[in-house]
């Protein structure tokens, strides 16, 4: 093939790709330019961006695309160096482990050295496949093996080859919280330089930026490609590529992606939020009540306004909860989880006392502006004890009510850490109550009160884990993570009556 017959099937395959991939077209001219013909140097590359925008789909379908030899392994998956090198290794030779090897890998890799060492005859089988040749060569007099384990030889046929092979290491940014994390990302960042092999080709992806890898790895920095947030027109095109009932959809979706959009932008929590305001959509037109038609769909849109309403009031708690827990309807659907049950439900939670405050300390921070906290938490303004001027009843319930509308369309407020550990120490040691004593806590001093210590700080870093706080990303001015409160309404409301704790009279709702 010569060189303009191969630039014209790049340019169709690169119109395939952002037929595919709705609003990434900038992003896929970027990586494929970088990316170059086979033989091309590739300098090492990270792919950033918020989660849910594409990156590893658009990046894996590009290598598949142009049918270059590659490894994928994922930091989430493969939580250890070990694991993670062994995936990489098993994924260029082709071995898959399974119950008749006893789930073995193609080579033990326990240190870095063992996989910078297995790693050239691993590219060399890995190039070997990709274009569809035989394990042997006439010109080296290899030995002929099926067994991708066994072709591990000498370098000679794979530093003859230009070809380039890559290494695509998805959610690299996990990797500097693991155990001798710093020194496992210099491994991969030098890994070309380490394993001599000016044909790999790094390929990062991470939901951070470069600034995160700036320090630590003594090397140099790969070129970064940044994938946006989709806008609202792009959102729509990808909702409606995965939807087959395309013409209802479209009508829903110009009803009601707008403000869904403001909640969210990622596709995996879109699709979770809009998949049971769907069905209730089309409930009417599946029973025959109303028509497909223009005039049906005015009416549709008018059943469905209450509706979307109450979603976006509860957004919050949607995205915070699992899968597992979107229960099951009567027709076979899914339906959006509400409040538990029953008081025994959140007993069986058994959340220490120190968690519990976390938790209201955390509400009472994202329900409130962060300029009501000196009027309520200062020692001039005891609890309970604010002086309000009176006004008539009618002027009181119409304010209380637009707070709580404001409150509902808003959804919770993210919140620093430095804002959340001074709520809890006010709430916990506030002088208008005592603490409550937990069924399942040993003995608390009440006078003494809790002071924010390494165990508040390990009981803050359970509920992150478990999803009622969630963390975002930190702010590049103040240089402190965001947290939000994910616990629903009614459930603050049992933990408050559990631990006997006035939340009515901290929320600014209720001022």
């Amino acid at each position: 093939m010569n060189s303009a017959d191969a630039d014209a099937d790049i340019g169709k395959r690169q119109e395939i790709l952002v037929r595919d991939f709705p609003g990434r077209r900038s992003e896929i001219q970027d990586l494929l330019s970088i990316l170059g013909g086979p033989c091309d140097f590739f300098p090492p590359l990270l792919v950033h961006g918020a989660a849910s925008t594409g990156k590893t789909s658009v990046v894996k379908e590009i290598f598949r695309h142009l049918r270059r030899p590659y490894a994928y392994a994922s930091c989430r998956s493969c939580h250890a160096a070990r694991i993670l090198f062994e995936s990489i290794i098993n994924s260029l030779v082709g071995h898959v482990r399974s119950a008749e090897i006893g789930y073995s890998s193609a080579r033990k890799c326990e240190r870095a050295s063992d996989f910078v060492e297995f790693l050239p005859d691993a590219c060399e089988e890995a190039i070997r496949r990709s274009n569809n040749e035989s394990c042997s060569s006439p010109s080296n007099g290899k030995a002929s093996s099926d067994d991708p384990v066994t072709v591990f030889g000498n370098l000679s046929w794979f530093k003859r080859e230009t070809g380039v092979v890559y290494l695509i290491i998805d959610n690299i940014d996990l990797v500097r919280n693991w155990s001798g994390g710093q020194n496992l990302l210099s491994v991969l960042f030098r890994l070309p330089e380490l394993s001599r092999l000016p044909q790999l080709g790094m390929v990062f992806i991470s939901s951070v930026g470069p600034h995160a890898f700036m320090s630590g790895t003594g090397c140099r920095q790969p070129l970064p490609v940044y994938f946006r947030d989709y806008l609202d027109d792009e959102l729509f095109q990808i909702l409606v590529k995965k939807q087959i009932k395309s013409d209802l959809y479209v009508s829903f979706l110009n009803a009601v992606l707008k403000p869904f959009s403001r909640a969210t932008r990622r596709i995996t929590e879109l699709m979770m939020l809009l998949e049971p305001l769907f069905e209730q959509y089309c409930a009417p037109v599946v029973s025959g009540a109303v028509l497909p038609d223009e005039q049906g769909k005015r009416k549709l849109f008018t059943l469905i306004k209450p509706h979307v309403r109450s979603f976006l009031g509860r957004a919050s708690s949607i995205l915070a909860a699992s899968p597992g827990k979107l229960l099951e309807s009567p027709g076979g659907g899914r339906s959006v989880i509400s409040a538990p049950a029953s008081d025994d439900q959140l007993c069986n939670l058994q959340l220490p006392l120190c968690s519990k405050y976390l938790l209201l300390a955390a509400y009472i921070a994202s329900t409130n502006p962060a300029t009501l906290d000196a009027a309520l938490f200062d020692a001039g303004h005891a609890s309970g004890s604010r002086k309000r001027r009176r006004r008539s009843s009618l002027s009181a319930t119409e304010k209380k009510e637009n707070k709580e509308m404001e409150r509902q369309l808003k959804g919770p407020g993210s919140f620093s850490l430095e804002r959340l550990l001074a709520i809890f120490s006010c709430i916990a040691t506030g002088p208008g109550f005592k603490l409550g004593i937990s069924a399942h806590d040993n003995k608390l001093d009440e006078d003494a009160g809790m002071e924010v210590t390494s165990d508040v700080l390990m009981q803050l870093s359970t509920l992150v884990g478990v999803g009622l706080i969630s963390q975002g990303l930190t702010d590049p001015l103040e240089g402190s993570p965001k947290f939000r409160c994910n616990v629903e309404e009614e459930v603050i409301h049992m933990i408050a009556r559990s631990t006997s704790f006035p939340l009515a009279k901290y929320l600014y709702y209720n001022c």
